[in-house]
């Protein structure tokens, strides 16, 4: 056993090293988080900046959006300021990202609004579309030689399929306006950002949004004009979708009437008895997807309004913090378990009218903290729900644990009996998700009987099970398995970015080639790391 302690722990420390020169390395991004946030600066702005900044780097936020609106840094052609009032609320951009940056958080900007000095009018007037592309290449670029070398993700508009998003960028003067979304100029918008963001940092991802994930109208709804940006002959013009979900009053897993833009018929249909919830939603962005040219997709805006949670105080008997930690919950680890789903953005404001939905309450923080440790270094989500029986569960892997997210979807706080299987070989340990502590000795211990399966009572509120393989053989081979995994789907999503960037910097001939080559590159590096990890192995059976 001594023996076997001492050649375990080299193995480890070997794989542990590997990792980091392999994620600190070429793949330097590799621990970025699943999790972002929107901390809606733009509420309080710079006096208490540091604040704000200073909780979500407690809660482990690595990753949040900050807009910069258009129609406040540009108030005359070409004159850029980069510090601006709002409502009597200073702010200042480049102060912010200097902040960011002192705490490794990285950001997303969103260019979005329209050009304020441009005439219009409402409702017959909008900006001159020509002018309005002469302008937007002008605030692009000013922005990119501000920020370029701070800034890798840029968000290319805001809900830019609802009249009241593309309102605000064809009649800027007044932000309560509403125009009917056009895909064809968003199309030339973002072509141009593409070509300029790309010319100035090749790696730079852009992201097309944020599409709002239902519209309540099917020429607008994001299968639709996902299908116009295609027709346009710009699906290469941008990298990640960016879909902003739309919630009401009702819990994440509810199905809803929605209509569906169908691109054969060009016919508006309706969701077939029952509805669509919101992974549905994402589904079908997804298939839209992968029939153009699949593309990853951000959920780049995820919350509830507190008026909506409000409304579900007196159901659930519960507080609307704790409701809306568990709906945040339940729906980020749905959309997490979608292949294509890459990120997942948590916005505490979607009541605009409210100031005080920025501040973030404890049960919410909790939620996001704990997520955003047990995610950090997880391979892929695996669904195990039993929809039949309104159960939902999700199992993952993370450096040789178990981990376990499961809970109902009807029935509120009301408990009911919940087996769960093959759990052989494995101590478990429980925890509400929005609990204050994660650690192995704050949760509460499960038996596991002889056939592999523990029974616990489970409600709404979704619950975190922790799994330690009970002997330690078990515990470093599968922390090694999981390290490789891990660099492997990691390896795999940097090498096609890396040959992407090549493909832009490269003539024509030279990109080619690149592209024969990406397969074998591909299997090469997965071989070597293969033959790695099979010697480290052979040290442990030793």
């Amino acid at each position: 056993m001594k023996g076997f302690l001492t050649k375990s722990l080299f193995v480890i420390f070997a794989a542990l090293a590997g990792y980091t020169v392999i994620t600190g390395g070429f793949f330097s991004n590799h621990n970025e988080p699943f999790l972002g946030f929107n901390p809606n600066v733009h509420l309080q702005g710079t006096e208490s900046l540091n604040a704000q900044l200073d909780e979500l780097d407690e809660m482990g936020v690595k990753l949040i959006k900050v807009n910069i609106p258009w129609n406040k840094v540009e108030l005359s052609p070409g004159i850029f300021s980069w510090s601006y009032t709002t409502n009597g609320v200073h702010h200042d951009l480049n102060y912010l990202l200097l902040e960011a940056d002192k705490r490794n958080m990285k950001v997303v900007a969103i260019l979005s609004g329209g050009p304020f000095y441009l005439d219009n009018q409402i409702p017959d007037q909008p900006v001159n579309p020509e002018s309005l592309l002469e302008s937007w290449r002008r605030y692009v670029q000013a922005t990119v030689d501000a920020f370029g070398k701070q800034i890798q993700y840029w968000q290319i508009g805001e809900k830019i399929n609802t009249p009241k998003g593309w309102g605000k960028v064809l009649f800027p003067a007044d932000q309560d306006a509403f125009a009917q979304p056009d895909a064809v100029l968003y199309a030339q918008m973002l072509k141009s950002a593409y070509t300029i963001i790309k010319a100035k940092q090749a790696g730079d991802m852009i992201i097309l949004g944020g599409l709002v994930s239902d519209t309540d109208s099917c020429i607008t709804q994001p299968t639709a004009f996902l299908q116009h940006i295609y027709n346009t002959g710009e699906w290469d013009s941008f990298d990640l979708i960016g879909l902003d979900i739309k919630t009401q009053a009702f819990p994440p897993e509810t199905l809803l009437h929605y209509q569906i833009f169908d691109p054969l018929t060009e016919m508006c249909l309706y969701s077939a008895e029952g509805g669509f919830n919101l992974m549905d939603q994402v589904r079908l962005v997804e298939m839209t997807s992968a029939q153009y040219g699949e593309k990853p997709i951000w959920i780049t805006e995820l919350g509830w309004a507190e008026s909506n949670l409000v409304e579900l105080t007196d159901e659930h008997g519960a507080i609307p913090d704790v409701i809306h930690a568990d709906y945040l919950s339940r729906a980020t680890i749905m959309f997490l378990a979608e292949p294509e789903v890459q990120k997942v953005f948590w916005n505490l404001c979607i009541d605009n009218f409210n100031t005080d939905s920025y501040k973030i309450k404890l049960f919410t923080k909790n939620a996001f903290n704990n997520l955003n440790h047990i995610l950090n270094v997880t391979g892929s989500i695996s669904d195990y729900s039993d929809k039949a029986l309104n159960q939902y569960e999700y199992r993952f892997r993370s450096n040789g644990k178990l981990g376990i997210v499961l809970w109902r979807s009807i029935g509120a706080d009301a408990l009911e009996a919940t087996t769960i299987s093959d759990l052989h070989g494995y101590d478990l340990k429980a925890y509400s998700v929005d609990a204050e502590s994660i650690s192995w000795k704050s949760g509460i211990t499960l038996p596991v009987d002889a056939q592999g399966q523990t029974t616990l009572l489970l409600s709404e509120r979704p619950v975190f099970i922790q799994g330690k393989p009970e002997d330690l053989k078990s515990a470093v081979l599968g922390a090694i398995k999981d390290i490789g995994s891990s660099i492997g789907k990691f390896a795999k999503a940097k090498l096609n970015e890396w040959i992407h960037v090549q493909k832009i910097k490269a003539a024509q001939g030279i990109s080619d080639w690149v592209g024969e080559q990406q397969q074998s590159l591909l299997e090469m590096i997965k071989e070597s790391f293969k033959e790695w990890l099979l010697e480290s192995l052979k040290i442990a059976k030793n």
